[in-house]
């Protein structure tokens, strides 16, 4: 079984067709990933990053409203639009229920196929095809950005909320311990890699 890992820059930078392909495909038995990973596919459902370059000045950036990934531009409304779809989705979460890090993906892949403003789009994200594949993805930092925001203004409204990244180690665990043969792919470091690699040291 072969499992991929890798940050979420691999999704602005345009290897989100080659993931998605992997995913539709279920060519991988799992992801490990980065929360940007996560918003950036919804993004791409809705709006696309342009290709700039590395000189452009970072106050021009600010001015025009614009966000930099490196040369990947990203207009700050980018955000407004991701905000929309994820509120959409937290509306629709069970908050007496404990998700683990691969449920809440597996349902936000499952919300982008049917919300309006993701659905045109959809079959471009590795995160709906995951979702219909049964695939996890694992994101154990999942509260690193927007996410993040979102859950923790969620939580105010709704103290019971939790999201349980332990249940992801179990998961993940027994899932490489069940895998007579077991490889990976792993593009960058952190905590992606390290989440993955962790888990496979239960295989010694």
């Amino acid at each position: 079984k072969l499992f991929l890992a890798f940050t979420g820059n691999m999704i602005s930078s345009g290897n989100r067709e080659l993931i998605t392909y992997l995913v539709k495909n279920k060519l991988v038995a799992g992801i490990t990933t980065t929360a940007a990973a996560l918003e950036e596919d919804v993004i791409k459902c809705m709006k696309p990053f342009h290709l700039g370059n590395f000189e452009v000045k970072g106050e021009f950036l600010q001015q025009e409203c614009i966000g930099r990934i490196g040369n990947i531009f990203a207009l700050y409304d980018r955000y407004l639009y991701l905000e929309k779809v994820l509120n959409n989705y937290f509306k629709t979460l069970n908050v007496k229920e404990v998700l683990s890090t691969h449920e809440f993906s597996k349902g936000l892949g499952e919300h982008i196929g049917k919300d309006e403003q993701t659905k045109e789009k959809c079959q471009e994200s590795f995160l709906y095809w995951a979702s219909k594949n049964n695939i996890p993805i694992f994101c154990p930092g999942i509260t690193d950005g927007a996410i993040g925001d979102i859950s923790t203004f969620f939580k105010k409204n709704n103290p019971t909320f939790a999201i349980d990244s332990v249940k992801d180690n179990v998961v993940l665990t027994e899932l490489l311990m069940h895998s007579e043969e077991a490889g990976s792919i792993i593009l960058g470091g952190g905590i992606a890699k390290h989440f993955l690699l962790n888990a496979a040291i239960f295989r010694d």
